[in-house]
């Protein structure tokens, strides 16, 4: 029905941690369909400029008032000691997570994804990292914590194509976007410096960039 059901609102800058500088990427999201309960979502990461050390914390309020439940998540990723029989640090993943009252804590060492480990900052950030003219799919490994596990993300990058957003043709690059090897596709169309100008779901939903004004006015 072509009718708003939410937004999303992404802010990416350099940042400079204790002793380091890297990237920091907060994403909020509201949505709302039909008689369902309204999702708030927000999440901050932070990513070292050589990659070797993330962190990250995110929070999920379904509902509003007492029949709401909040999810939390909180983690980093860096070189650690995994026990205490061990004396070299291995990079590995610490995560807790859980609701608002119990949460759990776990970890997962990267071992043979180490390599193509992909931060979820550096996710965000991706069409503005590949080189968007050359047509090329990429596969990356994506830490899931409901999992404890790792996903197969995939990344394709097709080329220069045609898109609408807010009623006008464009010029955009085409990328096919897999999260995991279960998960459906997303289209995503994007400019030349990789900003996000329209994507759609396989359910048929569709995010479209658009002003904080005209965001306002719709969600009103």
């Amino acid at each position: 029905k072509n009718e708003p059901v939410g937004f999303v609102r992404v802010i990416q800058s350099q940042s400079r941690q204790p002793g380091l500088e890297g990237y920091e990427v907060t994403t909020w999201l509201m949505r709302q369909v039909a008689s369902d309960k309204p999702q708030l979502y927000k999440r901050y990461a932070f990513v070292s400029g050589a990659g070797n050390l993330e962190r990250w914390g995110e929070q999920l309020q379904v509902g509003s008032g007492k029949d709401s439940s909040v999810f939390v998540q909180s983690g980093m990723m860096a070189d650690m000691i995994a026990d205490r029989n061990q004396k070299k640090p291995v990079r590995m993943i610490k995560c807790d997570l859980g609701t608002d009252v119990k949460t759990k804590s776990q970890r997962k060492i990267l071992g043979e994804v180490k390599g193509i480990y992909l931060p979820y900052a550096y996710g965000v950030l991706l069409p503005k990292v590949v080189d968007l003219k050359q047509p090329k799919s990429y596969l990356f490994a994506t830490y899931a914590a409901t999992s404890n596990d790792f996903d197969m993300r995939t990344f394709t990058v097709f080329g220069p194509a045609k898109v609408t957003v807010a009623g006008k043709e464009v010029d955009a690059v085409k990328i096919i976007d897999k999260p995991s090897e279960d998960a459906d596709p997303v289209e995503m169309w994007v400019d030349s410096e990789g900003d996000l100008l329209r994507a759609q779901n396989a359910d048929g939903s569709v995010i479209e960039r658009a002003t904080h004004e005209a965001v306002l006015r719709r969600t009103a």
